[in-house]
């Protein structure tokens, strides 16, 4: 802190704090001590130009924690002042007003595109104030990529910036209790919604809440809540009506059901559905220096829905077993390799039953559908009500497309579930008489 604070960097040396701060008590169960807590809240209060560098503590560590801190539980006793490395501290240099926890978002030096997205974050976050926002994607689209993008831009203008990862599951009150102590500087000890929304009231935030789909259950139609995580509806549902002047930013490749449900135009609560950018996509293959003409890169890009992570993968392939031409990989007609299948799979195989039938009776017909012809295929086995909560499910999940009345899938997914068709259309389809049929045509 007192480093950053002598560079005139005084918002880097408040997220190191909140950084510290995280990790003491994750790993250590402690708080920080009252000489950290008191520098750190002069900081808030005065310019870095001012700030009293006789006040910071004296025993800092380059390596990590004096042995004194280790086993002592007393926040006013301790001597906890940590430096992270400078790897870290590298990655902790976005600037805010007062004080940010970047968490896990990504470096987006390299950002391409976009700038339609961008420009309607931008309007629902700045200009219609909005106090709920959902990005929502198929996995490996963009959407954490997008959202750091948008904090970026977009951090000067709120007193506190939060990004939180879900990928490991947290629960609400590890949450709560990081973002409270966050945007309250620590006045806060009671960590609840209510709360919550107090501190949300008292400062501008910017909250991010970095893949959802962690947090609901498998084999469940989308945006269920796993046993122990409900508490999530509520904490989207209050922060979504609830006055207030901060904004939550969600990432997540299933629709919560709350976003559904609150979201409407020039409503407080919005979704934006990402799909691929061939901008995006196009300067991907750039950077992997793969070779081919114009026509190429684009049929590429088009083949994997100009999905970024896939094209990282697939780009692999192209320059271990084809040295690098695009034009090689084509003509050999491929859409599935080892890792375009184990990305799908932990996809598909959070599915209903009936959400797989849905997209097997799609990847055979190997052409838009329509409700009609859904449900001459599917029924009597599966309701009418069970198949258009599947296909409401499907286009959240966004595994599937809609246009107009009828329902397709991208190609490289119709690849992937043929395939599961082929080994295992028994499992998808037991009882239906139509099987053999439609695979024959």
């Amino acid at each position: 802190m007192q480093m950053y604070v002598q560079q005139g960097e005084r918002a880097s040396a408040l997220q190191v704090y909140h950084q510290c701060m995280t990790m003491l008590r994750n790993e250590l169960g402690i708080a920080p001590s009252a000489r950290t807590r008191q520098f750190y809240e002069k900081l808030l209060l005065d310019d870095a130009s001012t700030a009293d560098s006789s006040t910071v503590p004296k025993n800092i560590t380059i390596a990590g924690i004096e042995s004194s801190d280790i086993g002592s539980s007393s926040s006013e006793e301790t001597s906890d002042e940590l430096l992270l490395t400078s790897s870290e501290i590298s990655q902790s240099r976005l600037q805010v007003s007062m004080g940010a926890d970047f968490g896990e978002a990504p470096d987006v030096r390299f950002f391409y595109g976009r700038k339609t997205e961008t420009s309607i974050l931008r309007r629902w976050v700045l200009q219609q104030r909005c106090r709920l926002v959902a990005l929502l994607g198929i996995g490996g689209v963009g959407k954490t990529y997008l959202a750091a993008k948008v904090v970026q831009e977009l951090q000067s203008e709120f007193d506190f910036v939060f990004w939180r990862s879900l990928r490991n599951a947290p629960r609400l009150d590890t949450l709560l209790a990081e973002q409270i102590s966050l945007i309250s500087v620590q006045q806060e000890t009671t960590y609840s919604i209510p709360r919550l929304i107090h501190w949300l009231r008292q400062s501008r935030c910017l909250i991010i809440l970095d893949g959802m789909e962690a947090l609901f259950k498998s084999g469940e139609n989308t945006g269920c809540y796993r046993a122990g995580y409900e508490s999530y509806s509520e904490l989207l549902s209050v922060v979504g009506q609830a006055n207030h002047k901060s904004c939550y930013l969600l990432t997540s490749r299933e629709t919560p059901e709350e976003i559904d449900t609150l979201a409407g135009k020039n409503l407080p609560v919005q979704k934006l559905l990402l799909e691929g950018s061939s901008e995006a996509a196009l300067a991907l293959l750039e950077t992997k220096q793969l070779e081919g003409t114009q026509v190429e890169k684009e049929q590429l890009c088009d083949r994997y829905a100009c999905s970024p992570l896939l094209l990282q993968k697939i780009s692999s392939a192209i320059h271990d077993v084809f040295s690098g031409q695009i034009a090689l990989f084509l003509r050999e007609d491929i859409f599935l390799l080892k890792e375009v299948r184990r990305f799908l799979d932990g996809q598909f195989e959070r599915l209903t039953p009936l959400e797989k039938a849905v997209m097997t009776w799609l990847a055979i017909a190997q052409e838009q559908e329509d409700l009609s012809s859904l449900k001459a295929d599917i029924q009597p086995v599966y309701g009418k009500a069970a198949l258009i909560d599947a296909l409401a499910s499907l286009c959240g999940r966004s595994l599937i497309k809609q246009q107009g009345n009828t329902y397709t899938q991208h190609p490289f997914i119709t690849a992937y579930v043929m395939n599961y068709v082929n080994e295992n259309v028994k499992e998808f389809l037991p009882h239906s008489v139509h099987v053999e049929t439609r695979l024959r045509r």
